[in-house]
């Protein structure tokens, strides 16, 4: 019942099912139980709320209490990594428990992104031993990853995009389709192996973070040279076939980080290459490091003692509280290297155990940044859009530097603070190339 799986039971709920919530977290299915949801995902309690109310809702921490009586049983874990290798240890663990419940006829469906083959080599055979079962004979498997967003988990389900949707054989890929075409409005679009399911969630992920490392690599280069990756990239971006990505201070989330490597391992296992996935994960992560250096460069150019630092936003993506894999945890670690005071903001995170001891973090914004000689945005949440010289006047800092590694602030609302964007130089350099002489 984590982010994927409340999402899942809420659109299901909504298309008229009796769903069971399974979860070990007691304080999970508590707070569900009560209507709500502890991703804070919009829609979902809304959804619960009226499961609960017409009795098509119930949530257990038994996992044989939770399979009795349902005929599709849907696995939404997480599935991470263990130092660059797939964490598949709570997927097993859950496999085990499904396959043990199994009844002849019933629907399994995984929802996790996987390393490619993962379904035929290791969930299939777990599934066939715990139930005595065959599939596509005993029992039907569907591999159709998630394809959600935070804040509009719901709606990406049932409007935004079509399921992807494989089968184990051609009788499972018959019921996965028509079980998707109840809840997915864009429909449903079916691979011809599991194996092509598993490698276009991982090809998603990839893109993503390839061109992401792409616009960030442009953005080292524009701010090296004094001009403006910002105005460069609206500019290229007006020709059809150019589509350079948002460049900035780190990229976080449960997908993104994570399954290049699974592509990796399978270019790896097979003879093969994946130089570009490789240095693109390189560049990202590398993002962190490279901002907080620039912005000690600039306060140490301005002569600005830097004691403390306040970092805007601990979720890595805008307007959401999710906070998995997030970049503030890197340039944390990095402004830890300089000695420095440290506190994060965040109005939607209050609590974190991941936060180091000696570092605050509030959702009050006055107290976040009082005292600071430097203010970093690390997350695109629309309030921090709206700041300006104004919101700072209480810090009393004639000297203030704030870095914005989104590019979400107006320049022309800072005439008083000293404002770095990322991707976007002091002063134009001009080249050192000896035109004349080339031409």
């Amino acid at each position: 019942m984590g982010f994927v799986g409340s999402t899942l039971a809420a659109v299901w709920l909504r298309a008229g099912a009796s769903v069971t919530g399974f979860d070990r977290d007691s304080k999970v299915l508590n707070i569900a139980a009560h209507g709500g949801t502890h991703t804070g995902e919009p829609g979902v309690g809304d959804a619960f709320v009226v499961g609960l109310n017409e009795k098509r809702f119930r949530l257990t921490s038994d996992p044989v209490e939770a399979y009795k009586g349902s005929n599709v049983k849907i696995i939404a874990v997480d599935v991470g990594l263990n130092q660059k290798d797939a964490q598949l240890s709570t997927l097993i663990s859950a496999l085990k428990n499904v396959g043990k419940n199994l009844v002849k006829g019933d629907t399994v469906i995984v929802k996790p992104t996987l390393p490619i083959s993962t379904s035929r080599r290791v969930i299939i055979p777990l599934l066939e031993d715990a139930s005595g079962l065959k599939v596509e004979t005993g029992f039907f498997y569907v591999y159709s990853p998630e394809r959600i967003s935070a804040g509009q988990a719901i709606a990406d389900i049932e409007e935004h995009y079509p399921a992807v949707v494989s089968g184990a054989g051609s009788r499972s890929l018959a019921k996965g389709s028509k079980l998707y075409s109840i809840i997915s409005g864009k429909g449903v679009v079916t691979t011809s192996s599991l194996e092509a399911a598993e490698a276009e969630k991982i090809f998603e992920g990839v893109y993503r973070d390839v061109n992401i490392a792409l616009a960030n690599e442009m953005a080292k280069i524009c701010s090296a040279a004094g001009i403006n990756f910002w105005e460069i990239r609206v500019a290229a971006n007006s020709q059809p076939y150019s589509h350079i990505h948002r460049a900035g201070i780190g990229v976080g989330g449960f997908c993104i980080p994570v399954y290049p490597h699974f592509l990796i391992s399978t270019a790896i296992e097979n003879g093969e290459e994946a130089p570009v996935t490789l240095l693109a994960r390189k560049t990202n992560l590398s993002m962190p490091h490279y901002c907080v250096e620039k912005v000690f460069n600039s306060a140490k150019t301005l002569n600005v003692e830097v004691k403390k630092v306040a970092i805007l936003g601990l979720a890595f993506r805008g307007d959401v509280p999710d906070k998995r894999l997030s970049p503030t945890y890197d340039i944390i670690r990095e402004l830890k290297k300089h000695n420095v005071q440290i506190s994060v903001h965040d109005p939607y995170i209050s609590h974190d155990k991941d936060i180091p001891s000696d570092v605050t973090l509030t959702n009050n914004f006055d107290e976040a940044i009082r005292g600071s000689d430097i203010v970093i945005i690390s997350t695109d949440h629309k309030q921090y859009k709206e700041l300006s010289d104004e919101s700072f006047a209480k810090i009393g800092r004639k000297n203030l530097v704030i870095f914005d590694g989104r590019a979400i602030l107006d320049k022309t609302l800072f005439k008083k603070i000293h404002l770095i964007t990322v991707g976007v130089g002091d002063k134009l350099r001009p080249s050192k190339l000896n035109i004349t002489n080339a031409i």
